[in-house]
């Protein structure tokens, strides 16, 4: 899971098409979501939340190439998945819509994350955690796994299988605008 960030003006620009996006200026640095499971801390027996970091990709920059921040998850044993964005593509020429919140599927604990990427970008901080119970009580889905930004403001997250854990209740999970199940 990675995903980019530019500098200046076009920090939060959703990009309608690739020419855009070739046009656009080069990032200065990225958020990579790190899994305590796979890719940090798998047979190691240490029990740690997994996290985000933030690297500094601007070559002119004294901390090029380094992990310039952390922002742990706060439970163990999530496995974050495939990140979206509140805003996206689908909300090309909405001016009101900013890519301000990555959102974060946990796989394993079936919570949802939600980082605040715009009050601080090189340094992200958790603004709201949608509980697995939450979700379970209100759609009967668990596990979700990727997220999808909608024209509307609302978030669509595929879910893997049901509350139990059965592929036979499989379905989508719809967060609102301000990351409430729906």
């Amino acid at each position: 899971m990675v995903s980019t960030f530019h500098s200046g003006e076009r920090l939060h620009t959703n990009h309608v098409n690739t020419a855009e996006i070739r046009c656009s200026p080069c990032c200065d640095f990225c958020i990579h979501g790190c899994s305590g499971l796979h890719m940090n801390y798998a047979g190691t027996g240490i029990n740690k939340p997994d996290y985000l970091v933030t690297v500094d990709l601007d070559p002119s920059s004294p901390t090029y190439s380094k992990v310039i921040h952390r922002l742990p998850v706060i439970h163990i044993g999530d496995e974050l998945h495939h990140s979206g964005w509140n805003s996206c593509s689908s909300s090309h020429g909405d001016p009101s819509a900013k890519r301000r919140f990555l959102i974060l599927p946990s796989l394993l604990s079936g919570r949802v994350y939600v980082v605040d990427t715009a009050t601080d970008p090189r340094a992200p901080s958790l603004h709201k955690v949608v509980e697995s119970e939450d979700i379970a009580e209100n759609t009967g889905l668990g596990f979700p796994h990727t997220s999808h930004c909608l024209a509307s403001g609302d978030i669509m997250i595929s879910c893997l299988g049901d509350k139990e854990g059965n592929a036979a209740g499989n379905g989508f999970l719809l967060l609102d605008s301000e990351f409430n199940v729906k």
